[in-house]
């Protein structure tokens, strides 16, 4: 049963691996992109990252619908990684 589990989870895995290599690898406009298709359950996801090379490309508007946008997702996040938590310990 163990095995089993391991290689139904495997493609999981490289996808999660896929996802985080182009949430870095990507030209910035289809990297903001990427990150923004989905909310990711992990919180610690590189898509919940600073992007420094697009923020140094916005203006002061921009920039804060940014922050604003990025801090909902990690938020959003958060709470999804709570709430894995919580049903994985009880």
């Amino acid at each position: 049963m163990k095995r089993l589990r391991v290689v139904l989870n495997f493609p999981a895995q490289l996808w999660d691996k896929i996802d985080q290599r182009l949430c870095c690898s990507l030209p910035y406009p289809f990297r903001l992109w990427w990150k923004r298709l989905w909310v990711r359950t992990n919180e610690f996801h590189p898509s919940l990252n600073i992007d420094p090379d697009y923020v140094a490309r916005l203006g002061f508007v921009e920039r804060d619908h940014y922050h604003r946008d990025l801090e909902r997702r990690r938020s959003l996040a958060h709470q999804r990684d709570l709430d894995r938590t919580v049903r994985t310990v009880s």
